[in-house]
């Protein structure tokens, strides 16, 4: 084997990380003890951050061969998959344009497997955020927009029914089938859009509520009972006790995790809509 990061602390005297062996074709690492926290299934993912130096790694697993209560086993992703996967995140974090490989390599992933959910899903991510990307908003949108919203709807829709312990896929296949109604103006596709919403927000109430309130409001006019529901969700995320994850879940509510500019996106965003719904003084408080 060519040179490779290797630590090694057998008996744990630093913490719980026995040993890692980090190579471009192998990574292993292994933690026992005290500190070591063993996850119970069923979980929708596991995730592992590893920092070396400057670099801050990620590895995160959603296709398991045991997931339960006892033991959370992943499987062995396909290269394709997991190419697919990095030239995604590559694209949003901003370190390359690499959305069409993603999109290339998550479609070959998904021709080999079509179980592969976790692939699926990342594939409808992807034309969703190149949705955005095109800058011609919800209700004029190009054609080349439309067709980015469909096929975000089309694998979403395809990759929910293969994510079952996520409950958070169903949000954004309800964000992208309501995108894509509004894009092609098709009411019917709006409705469902909205359906989808209100059965997603549900079970995950503080994620999925995002889905809600990143697209309806956008649409809406200041009056609707939609903009009134809208509120209503970003009112309950930010009372207690949700408005508490930004110190219980820093992963997923501030800066930790995926997305390193979340907690200035979500305030920028909170005090959009609370301007949209008239109570400026709410809005003041968060572009503050």
């Amino acid at each position: 084997m060519s040179a490779a990061y290797v630590y090694r602390d057998p008996t744990g005297v630093a913490g719980p990380v026995r040993r890692i062996l980090y190579h471009h074709e192998r990574f292993y690492l292994r933690a026992q003890g005290p500190g070591a926290t063993v996850p119970a299934g069923p979980v929708g993912y596991a995730e592992m951050w590893l920092t070396i130096g400057p670099d801050r790694l990620l590895a995160r697993f959603h296709k398991f061969a045991r997931n339960d209560a006892l033991v959370v086993r992943s499987r062995v992703p396909s290269r394709k998959a997991a190419e697919g996967e990095a030239a995604f995140w590559s694209t949003l974090w901003g370190d390359g344009e690499r959305s069409a490989e993603s999109i290339a390599s998550l479609e070959r992933a998904v021709a080999r497997d079509p179980s592969d959910g976790r692939s699926l899903f990342l594939l409808g991510m992807m034309h969703l955020y190149n949705f955005g990307r095109e800058g011609t908003g919800f209700r004029n949108a190009s054609e080349v927009a439309k067709r980015e919203a469909a096929s975000a709807s089309a694998a979403l829709d395809a990759a929910v029914p293969l994510l079952p312990d996520d409950a958070r896929s169903p949000g954004f296949r309800a964000a992208a089938t309501y995108v894509n109604g509004v894009a092609h103006r098709d009411a019917c596709l709006i409705a469902a859009g909205l359906t989808q919403l209100d059965a997603a927000v549900p079970l995950d109430p503080l994620f999925n509520s995002f889905d809600f309130i990143g697209v309806v409001p956008a649409v809406v006019a200041p009056g609707d009972p939609l903009m009134v529901r809208a509120l209503e969700l970003v009112d309950a995320g930010l009372g207690p006790p949700n408005v508490d994850c930004v110190q219980t879940m820093p992963e997923i509510c501030g800066n930790a995790g995926m997305a390193p500019h979340n907690t200035q996106g979500a305030l920028l965003l909170f005090g959009d809509l609370y301007a949209k719904g008239d109570r400026l003084s709410d809005a003041e408080r968060w572009y503050g």
